[in-house]
């Protein structure tokens, strides 16, 4: 057996181990402290990776849900306003159906104008003051709207010839190159029977035409006469979105002969539109691109073509007549609105559904990164436990290196 003292290999060795045992103590106690297994790159650098990359995602997915739970109160915020903006047509709607009766006079009348006045005030007033943190909702700041060509047109005629009233028809969803005709028989859908009532009576016939963006011609019946006296003229015009243009057209002295004359109406174009779009974007993902848009138009009374909605004319006949108009604009007003209602609650079932596939994410991704990252504490201490005692017995086979130099002086002796 080889003594050497001024080396001494044996306690070197301990020396190290016990070194070895000491960093993997304090390991096993840094991660039970902290209780990360990763607590620098050199610890994981993969498992580091990975864990920063999902726990952007988590990060992400959380405030993914809160813009939806935002945008569901966004929505039913504007819902609220929408819902106010239904009662008043609703009685609006009421109103003017009352005011179309001819026992009510025109002093009565001049009564019902002013609720009606009042109640498109604060219809208006709803639809520029519905705010959510400071943004407008329904005066049409948000309208969502994309590059489009209209492929059919609405299109409506009020005929009048003299003090006649004419049965008003409704024609929609015409596209390019349909004629719309008032016909001389019953009317059903696209068609509308019109009478003149008395042989003297004198007046025009006047077409009234809305849509949407394109051109209209309005062009008389060949084969009849008496309002019919322009036959086979023609006259085109420009149509905008929420704007009526009249035609007038006919004899100033109608003959009974003029009973079921016929007037043509023909979409002869559509224009194409293209503007901006200045829809909500609402952020409902972790991640770029994960987006849903969403617009509610202009739901001021402006917007629904029902600013200075009227039921009072200069006498009864015309009140009569404005009454019924009324009526008519007040039904398309609603359609628009509970339209746009129904829209929102799809939107808000929507967003909740989104709300919960978020949940589900943000659970198993939490639950992959803690595998990744999180202590696995039972693991760890028994790292410890095995750390401590290695610990121990390293100090000690150091303590006995060290006395292996006293057995070289017993060769001195």
């Amino acid at each position: 057996m080889a003594f050497r003292i001024n080396t001494n290999i044996s306690a070197l060795t301990a020396q190290r181990n016990l070194g070895i045992s000491n960093t993997l103590l304090s390991k096993s106690l840094e991660r039970l402290s902290s209780g990360k297994r990763i607590n620098r790159a050199a610890d994981d650098a993969a498992g580091l990776a990975i864990s920063q990359t999902l726990l952007a995602q988590i990060q992400g997915i959380s405030q993914a849900s809160a813009n939806a739970q935002d945008s569901i109160n966004l929505i039913q915020t504007a819902e609220g306003g929408l819902d106010a903006s239904t009662g008043i047509m609703q009685r609006m709607r009421e109103l003017a159906v009352q005011s179309a009766n001819d026992t009510y006079t025109q002093g009565d009348r001049s009564m019902i104008q002013a609720e009606i006045g009042q109640l498109t005030d604060e219809l208006q007033r709803i639809g520029d003051t519905t705010q959510f943190n400071g943004r407008s909702l329904l005066d049409g700041s948000i309208a969502q709207s994309t590059a489009r060509v209209d492929g059919n047109a609405a299109l409506k005629s009020n005929a009048r010839v003299g003090d006649a009233s004419v049965p008003t028809a409704v024609f929609s969803d015409f596209i390019a190159g349909t004629s719309l005709t008032n016909a001389t028989t019953a009317a059903v859908d696209a068609a509308v029977q019109f009478q003149v009532v008395a042989a003297a009576t004198a007046g025009m016939f006047n077409l009234e035409v809305r849509g949407s963006d394109g051109s209209v011609s309005t062009i008389n019946d060949i084969g009849a006469g008496g309002i019919n006296a322009l036959a086979g003229t023609s006259r085109t015009f420009t149509l905008t979105s929420g704007a009526a243009v009249q035609v007038t057209f006919g004899s100033s002295s109608p003959s009974v002969a003029d009973v079921g004359d016929t007037a043509v109406v023909q979409v002869t174009s559509m224009k194409a539109a293209v503007t901006s779009d200045q829809a909500l974007t609402l952020q409902i993902g972790a991640n770029e691109g994960q987006i849903v848009k969403t617009g509610f138009g202009d739901m001021r009374a402006s917007g629904l073509s029902l600013e200075g909605a009227t039921v009072l004319g200069t006498n009864d006949a015309d009140s009569r007549m404005k009454s019924q108009n009324l009526i008519g604009k007040l039904d398309e007003a609603l359609r628009t609105v509970n339209t746009q209602r129904a829209r929102m609650g799809a939107m808000q079932n929507r967003l909740e559904h989104t709300i919960n596939n978020l949940a589900v994410s943000h659970e198993n991704m939490s639950a992959s990164a803690s595998r990744i990252q999180d202590t696995d504490v039972a693991h760890e201490s028994s790292q410890l436990m095995r750390a401590q005692i290695m610990n121990q017995i390293g100090t000690a086979m150091l303590a006995q290196a060290n006395s292996n130099y006293s057995l070289a002086l017993s060769l001195f002796r």
